[in-house]
């Protein structure tokens, strides 16, 4: 069943997710907060603001459409069962 098959690989992919997640919080954010100076933070912060958000990005939306409706084909609902931004 697509539906099925679709639910498990999102359960796994959070899985996976969170996994990061956790890694990210106890060893990479801690060896940060150790090793970097408050200008090493500054710098940090004035370079994200320049950066453009790649999951929201009109690029990626234009990018995944094609996905997202491959999705609410297989999942006969119109929608794939979950709200999806367009």
């Amino acid at each position: 069943d697509p539906r099925d098959r679709i639910l498990s690989d999102a359960r796994r992919w959070l899985m996976t997710y969170r996994r990061h997640m956790r890694m990210e919080e106890t060893v990479l954010f801690s060896a940060a907060e150790r090793e970097m100076s408050a200008a090493d933070w500054a710098g940090l912060g004035d370079r994200a603001l320049m950066l453009t958000d790649p999951v929201h990005a009109q690029a990626a939306a234009d990018r995944f459409a094609a996905v997202r409706e491959r999705i609410r084909q297989l999942s006969g609902t119109g929608r794939g069962g979950v709200a999806m931004a367009s």
